[in-house]
């Protein structure tokens, strides 16, 4: 079961002034082991997890889930404001995101130059801040901001295709004894063991483990073995950057 945290109490951060009311009366400095003069808590003092964290000077606020900075807001300069968003990837950095972010799996953004566009706000491996995004009196600058890979649709690959045929026909005398044996077979099924040993021995044509396949082939029949080993949608296909859409 994935671990999930709480979020319902939490304060909602959604720019640099909500994070800056945090540092100001009446909200005390926490006291306790865990907590710096440069920190507020987003749910309670107990929650070390869930914080704000004031950069030098105030120039900017860290929205942090346990060590992760999921979300930076900037101090406005003049009429531009930069606004970094991390997009780590897990159950309980998601629902973060979500409730106090207010970050889902994209967001529109009128821009400097009269449009309306997407943001991807997805990231299939987080590098950081995948998302810099400035504005200029509340509107996106495309130029000089940075988006993430927004997903279109999932095609499989060639090389992904060729492989579901050959485990599929490989698997055939295996089929049969499944067939012919039902009471060879031994009632358990690990889903584990088929991705660690499956896939990987098959790649690498080495043996497998016949107890493992045969159970793998009487719990989930020769094409869950195959959507297993090789799952479809393994080529994404991806929007442009910022791409426009209708009002």
């Amino acid at each position: 079961m994935a671990f999930c945290i709480d979020t319902r109490n939490a304060t909602r951060i959604r720019s640099y002034e909500d994070a800056a009311k945090l540092f100001q009366p009446p909200h005390p400095i926490q006291r306790g082991a865990e907590w710096k003069k440069d920190e507020r808590p987003l749910d309670g003092k107990r929650k070390h997890h869930m914080r704000v964290v004031q950069g030098p000077n105030a120039d900017y606020y860290d929205v942090m889930l346990y060590e992760t900075a999921l979300g930076r807001f900037f101090r406005p300069v003049g009429n531009e404001q930069h606004v970094w968003y991390d997009l780590y990837s897990s159950v309980s950095s998601n629902m973060f995101r979500e409730y106090v972010l207010n970050l889902y799996t994209s967001r529109r953004y009128k821009t400097t130059d009269g449009r309306q566009v997407v943001v991807g706000l997805n990231s299939e491996k987080s590098k950081g801040f995948d998302v810099q995004l400035l504005f200029v009196d509340g509107l996106l600058d495309v130029a000089r901001s940075k988006d993430s890979p927004d997903v279109r649709s999932l095609r499989t690959s060639k090389e992904r295709i060729e492989k579901r045929k050959a485990l599929r026909k490989w698997l055939v005398p295996y089929e049969v004894i499944v067939a012919m044996e039902p009471k060879l077979v031994r009632p358990w099924f690990n889903y584990q063991v088929l991705r660690n040993e499956m896939s990987a021995g098959f790649e690498q044509g080495l043996d497998f483990d016949d107890d493992v396949l045969v159970a793998s082939l009487h719990a989930i029949g020769s094409a869950g073995v195959v959507n297993y080993c090789y799952p479809t949608g393994d080529a994404p296909e991806y929007y442009p950057p910022f791409h426009e859409v209708s009002e």
